[in-house]
């Protein structure tokens, strides 16, 4: 998971309050896009109606990693300071107790650093894009918010390497720039496809500037949507929560199965990260300037969703029961082993 700008910290802020950079005026988004640039919704649609339309954040696909990652870091800081740290205490030697204390201070500083970076915020961080007034609002990370005008925006294509990844990650980012267009005051994304790939971060941007730029870009749009987030003041419901969380192998059926007992951490994450953080909400303001029409035959929520098939929603939520299972006997096994070596030790 890319966690750039789901903080204001060193290591993980958007850097901003900077002048903007040749590299980003050389990749703006019209230099890459085509008439034959398919449009892609990418399942990050929460509402779409004639006034506006509402999506997730970059970090929605993969939410519950950061929690997972924090986890484990703190854990192997506990593990090595339990078995080291009460070693060294009980034989007094204070020296070494200091170093091992020292010693896993860090991981359990990153583990916690990266546990915050999702439990204890907001469930989502959405973007709604108003057709009508030309607008384009976006609640971002640590209770920044973006309100700016879609032709103000600079749009380029971002181009993300991630630790450990051989190919590079893309995404539609957006500035928000000074008077002068030289300085950059804000940054937000637009689209991020779940693997980074440059030809569905295209097509997304090709769904988002149609739907502000086209006369019948609302309509088709709508049509291309078939599910939308069921994020419209709420919280994710738990069954939705395994699916979305299993979704990157929906295309595997055996791979649910076989691999559930590693993808269901990142969904007890996902899970810790929802149900310990807040509802976004938009200010009134933003509200009464997206007045949706009653009569609308296009528009489409969560509620217009079609019911899961067997293997869309039943089935990961059985791989997710197996999953669990297996790893809760896998961390009661080496529990059990840790103590036995403790006590013969």
């Amino acid at each position: 998971m890319d966690f750039m700008g789901l903080s204001n910290g060193k290591f993980h802020a958007f850097p901003v309050s900077r002048k903007l950079r040749q590299e980003e005026i050389d990749s703006k988004i019209e230099n890459y896009c085509g008439n034959d640039t398919s449009a892609k919704d990418l399942i990050s649609v929460i509402k779409i109606n004639n006034c506006y339309m509402e999506m997730v954040d970059r970090w929605y696909a993969h939410k519950g990693e950061a929690v997972f990652a924090g986890f484990i870091s703190m854990m192997i800081a506990g593990l090595g300071f339990g078995v080291m740290g009460t070693t060294t205490f009980l034989a007094g030697d204070w020296p070494f107790f200091i170093f091992v204390t020292l010693l896993c201070a860090g991981p359990a500083a990153l583990g916690w650093v990266l546990f915050r970076l999702e439990a204890f915020q907001l469930t989502h961080y959405p973007v709604r894009l108003n057709r009508k007034n030309r607008m384009v609002y976006a609640i971002l990370p640590r209770g920044d918010m973006v309100k700016v005008k879609w032709d103000n925006l600079f749009v380029y294509l971002a181009e993300n390497k991630i630790a450990w990844f051989p190919k590079p990650f893309y995404e539609i980012r957006a500035h928000v720039l000074s008077d002068d267009r030289e300085n950059v005051l804000k940054t937000f994304s637009l689209g991020y496809p779940t693997w980074g790939e440059k030809e569905l971060t295209l097509g997304k941007w090709e769904f988002v500037r149609r739907y502000m730029e086209d006369s019948d870009g609302y309509e088709k749009n709508s049509e291309l949507i078939e599910l939308c987030m069921p994020l419209d003041g709420v919280k994710e419901s738990l069954s939705f929560c395994i699916i979305r969380g299993m979704g990157p192998l929906s295309g595997s059926f055996l791979g649910q199965l076989f691999l559930s007992p590693i993808y269901v951490l990142g969904v007890w994450g996902r899970m810790v990260a929802i149900y310990t953080s807040k509802i976004p909400r938009w200010p009134e303001d933003i509200e009464a300037k997206c007045h949706v029409s009653k009569d609308d035959p296009y528009a489409k929520t969560a509620d217009d969703n079609a019911p899961f098939t067997f293997v869309e929603g039943t089935w990961p939520i059985i791989c997710f029961c197996i999953g669990s299972l297996i790893t809760f006997l896998g961390v009661v096994w080496a529990a059990y082993t840790y103590v036995m070596m403790f006590v013969n030790g």
